[in-house]
């Protein structure tokens, strides 16, 4: 792997770190920025922790970050959903479109609670669970 010093002063900084940052990873160095190459930075954001609860048809989805303030957002369709930009509308809009059976959706806080005709099977909890895991995901690892 090629490695490179670079001395850099606070006003050059900026400049280098906008061109150089897709393809640079930061090491130690005492006095020095020592930075190595490398192919791809990973994933970009951060996932989301997911617990799921069937209750008849409502899926409740317990996350470890919160999506909301103190006031809820409710969404009865793809179109009420898609006109909402906020991280609730956008979520939402993701859920709907990935699953034509899903009727309403409510996200409070750090709660997702989703309503879906027919009831819920394994495979639609995994891939609802999947786009809440990985809404604050913004470049996906190639890994992955």
């Amino acid at each position: 792997m090629k490695s490179r010093e670079v001395a850099l002063d606070s006003k050059d900084c900026w400049e280098f770190l906008r061109v150089e940052m897709e393809e640079i990873v930061p090491t130690s160095a005492p006095s020095r920025i020592c930075f190595e190459r490398t192919p791809t930075w990973g994933a970009m954001g951060q996932r989301i922790e997911v617990t799921a609860t069937v209750i008849d048809d409502v899926l409740v989805l317990d996350t470890d970050r919160t999506l909301t303030g103190q006031d809820g957002a409710a969404y009865q369709s793809s179109d009420a959903a898609s006109a909402d930009r906020t991280f609730p509308g956008l979520l939402a809009a993701r859920v709907f479109e990935a699953d034509d059976a899903v009727a309403a959706m409510f996200v409070a806080s750090n709660a997702v609670v989703v309503r879906r005709e027919g009831g819920w099977n394994d495979g639609c909890v995994a891939a609802t669970t999947g786009i809440l895991s990985d809404f604050f995901l913004f470049y996906s690892d190639s890994a992955d």
